[in-house]
């Protein structure tokens, strides 16, 4: 593994859930296209396939562009189908 590749030399995507403090409703979709926002009570979760370090570097400099307080990060996984569709 490298800090370039958190999954090691497969390449494959890893899933994510990610909370953050406060509400981002449909209209924030297009701003993390390919993952799914559920907003809560004051804090949305964000979930999806992010493919490295520097993807999810810049989705974390997002939130904190939007002022939002990030509560959790939490890799859950790798991500099949995106490997299944990077192989075709």
């Amino acid at each position: 593994m490298s800090a370039k590749d958190p999954d090691g030399p497969s390449g494959r995507t890893s899933r994510y859930v990610i909370r953050v403090g406060g509400v981002l409703d449909a209209r924030w979709t297009h701003w993390f296209e390919g993952l799914t926002l559920s907003a809560g009570d004051n804090e949305t979760t964000i979930a999806g396939p992010i493919r490295d370090l520097s993807e999810l570097h810049a989705l974390l400099t997002r939130f904190h562009d939007l002022g939002l307080s990030l509560l959790e990060v939490r890799r859950v996984g790798e991500d099949h189908a995106t490997d299944r569709r990077r192989s075709r």
